[in-house]
């Protein structure tokens, strides 16, 4: 006879109550931790290596550059750890990187280190598939890096990593960040998508650091939401999304657009009267 069925019978539920609370503490000592990467990197082409394939290779009719000329300028991730049967994650370990202070070599050894120091973090972004990687194999191919372990599998749906661009749209049509963003009332991007390679191209670091960091925002909003409602972790979605915000915007006090007190998330929804949570300061 089981214990809930002996606390009926004697007309006692105290103690069923107690027996399913003692269950539950027990079942969440049994979980670990869960730890993703939320990632993101900005690109400056290479239109001189471009164009001389094009001239090499009698490829006139051209003129899209791809991948293999793409090289990474900016760069920005964090860890968003989950606790077993907490309300919000833990954000750590934030980065931004650009190319004053860092070259694409030195800013891809260090995403790799973090990645090598916490083997059990997944990374997560959008659209990284079919940007990211590529050019994150490019580059380790090339200056004699290691790909961490879980950036080796050269599948588009490994297991070893999450790219939302596939995850969400399953059999969909292809959907950019910014698009399923304005669409469930997430901000994204302070600048348009279009006009990153110009700030780029003008050294406009500051705006090109913010986006990097804007980015990881939108794509870390976006991962809470899809690992809590597919029960892969268990916290609160407003206080998570709450966290990530704050954590985030830290990280760039600078940012007009990241700043909570400016263009934070609480003004963006008060606005577009999305969902509206006030967002502690």
């Amino acid at each position: 006879m089981s214990i809930y069925i002996t606390a009926a019978n004697n007309g006692d539920t105290t103690f069923g109550q107690d027996a399913i609370a003692f269950t539950r503490q027990k079942s969440l000592e049994r979980l670990t931790p869960q730890t993703f990467c939320i990632f993101d990197f900005e690109y400056a082409y290479d239109w001189d290596g471009y164009d001389a394939y094009r001239h090499a290779d009698n490829a006139a009719g051209e003129y899209n550059c791809k991948w293999p000329f793409h090289h990474a300028v900016a760069g920005a991730w964090a860890l968003i750890t989950y606790p077993p049967g907490g309300s919000q994650p833990l954000v750590h370990n934030v980065s931004v990187f650009d190319a004053r202070t860092n070259d694409e070599v030195e800013m891809v050894r260090a995403f790799f280190s973090l990645l090598d120091r916490h083997p059990g973090a997944v990374p997560v972004g959008w659209g990284t598939e079919c940007k990211e990687m590529p050019t994150l194999r490019r580059t380790a191919a090339t200056h004699g890096l290691v790909l961490p372990k879980m950036l080796r599998d050269s599948h588009p749906h490994s297991r070893d990593r999450i790219d939302l661009s596939n995850v969400l749209k399953g059999q969909g049509h292809f959907v950019h960040m910014p698009e399923y963003a304005h669409a469930v009332g997430i901000p994204a991007k302070p600048m348009a998508s279009k006009a990153i390679g110009k700030a780029v191209e003008h050294g406009q670091w500051d705006e090109v650091r913010e986006q990097v960091l804007a980015d990881v925002f939108t794509t870390a909003i976006i991962a809470n939401r899809h690992m809590i409602s597919t029960a892969r972790v268990s916290a609160d979605v407003h206080a998570s999304d709450a966290t990530i915000f704050a954590e985030l915007a830290a990280a760039w006090p600078q940012s007009r657009w990241l700043n909570l007190h400016n263009r934070g998330w609480d003004v963006h929804r008060r606005e577009k009267g999305v969902g509206y949570t006030a967002l502690a300061a």
